[in-house]
């Protein structure tokens, strides 16, 4: 935190990745509001849609670290309610981290079948794994924004993710648009996850509203705002 501190007086602008980051930055670090700009992050949409597999609609999906504040062992007790409604439903959990023993071990103490660790996998594993998924899902109550969500967008994979004061993925699904949000409980994201996959109309909107929403984070789109906050910069 100090070192975070001391970096904060550095620079004559800062960019944040979202909203809820700026406003941290701000209430946290003390910077000035008109010193940050918002430039959120990117997705490579053609890298993500040219993966080549078949939909498992009852497939459920996490990408990313297993740290404490990701809350994967909520996303497996919610498998585990949920798999009693939905007895074909698969969880794969793709990523690595400090967590993933004790995360494994909850699964296999509790019973549940049907969930798969991967570990770390290439980013057009990642891409493939999204584009099969039939439900995106990320627990977590800590994210700037959330680039995985971003690429399960890119796939047409709705999303669920959880409200919590430092999670700014919850910014960036819109509730019952491209995904649900939903309680940071278990018994919350098997509700979620398991009224997406017993609505196929629903599911079908969140799909079309997921790939429609995210062409705007695009790389170039990205890159552009970049370009414009140095030669803002140069031109002072």
């Amino acid at each position: 935190m100090i070192l975070e501190k001391v970096t904060t007086w550095v620079p004559d602008v800062a960019v944040s990745v979202s909203e809820l980051t700026a406003r941290r930055l701000v209430a946290c670090l003390g910077m000035r509001s008109d010193t940050i700009f918002v430039i959120p992050n990117g997705v490579d949409l053609e890298r993500v849609r040219k993966a080549e597999v078949d939909r498992n609609s009852h497939e459920i999906v996490y990408v990313g670290r297993l740290n404490s504040h990701k809350k994967v062992d909520w996303l497996i007790e919610a498998f585990a309610r949920l798999k009693k409604g939905i007895p074909d439903a698969k969880l794969t959990i793709a990523g690595d981290g400090p967590e993933g023993p004790s995360y494994r071990f909850l699964a296999a103490r509790i019973g549940v079948s049907d969930v798969e660790f991967t570990g770390t996998i290439e980013d057009d594993e990642v891409f493939a794994l999204l584009r099969r998924a039939g439900v995106y899902v990320l627990p977590s109550i800590r994210e700037g924004q959330s680039i995985t969500t971003l690429e399960a967008m890119a796939a047409g994979t709705p999303q669920v993710v959880v409200e919590a004061d430092g999670n700014g993925a919850a910014d960036l699904v819109r509730s019952g648009v491209t995904g649900i949000v939903t309680e940071p409980n278990s018994g919350a994201i098997a509700d979620g996850v398991t009224k997406i996959m017993s609505d196929d109309e629903l599911w079908l909107r969140l799909h079309k509203n997921s790939l429609s929403f995210v062409r705007r984070y695009t790389w170039d789109a990205a890159s552009a705002q970049y370009l414009q906050v140095y030669n803002d910069l140069l031109s002072s």
